[in-house]
């Protein structure tokens, strides 16, 4: 499976604010730190605040927070939300009941959630 870069930079900012769960931080800060096109990330900010996976404040102490705790939002999440929702399958091409390659798509479907089932916490204190 290969992410976007939309999906990638989107994780990038997730993981980021995770680090700063208590503080949060400014979209300029965490694009420095992630090398992301400072314009780029203020348009991944807003999907993923109108997802509802960051908040915002205003004001010297404002920025993007989290909306829950890091072992509470997964890649899955993220990647589903950056990329359209679930990977494609036949179920809505009129021949789900005879397709003979749904198994295919189940069987991808399930690695995929196994795979990115993991929580921004699970990313930020594991070891390889």
């Amino acid at each position: 499976m290969k992410l976007s870069v939309k999906s990638r930079y989107a994780l990038y900012i997730m993981l980021d604010l995770a680090e700063r769960y208590a503080t949060g931080a400014s979209v300029r800060d965490v694009a420095e730190r992630q090398s992301i096109p400072v314009k780029y990330a203020e348009k991944l900010f807003g999907i993923l605040k109108r997802a509802g996976l960051v908040t915002v404040s205003r004001g010297a102490t404002g920025g993007y927070r989290l909306s829950r705790e890091p072992d509470r939002i997964r890649a899955l999440d993220v990647v589903r939300l950056m990329e359209g929702g679930n990977m494609p399958c036949a179920d809505d091409c009129g021949r789900a009941d005879k397709c003979r390659v749904r198994i295919l798509w189940e069987r991808l479907r399930r690695a995929e959630e196994q795979a990115l089932g993991v929580t921004l916490a699970d990313m930020l204190y594991s070891e390889l």
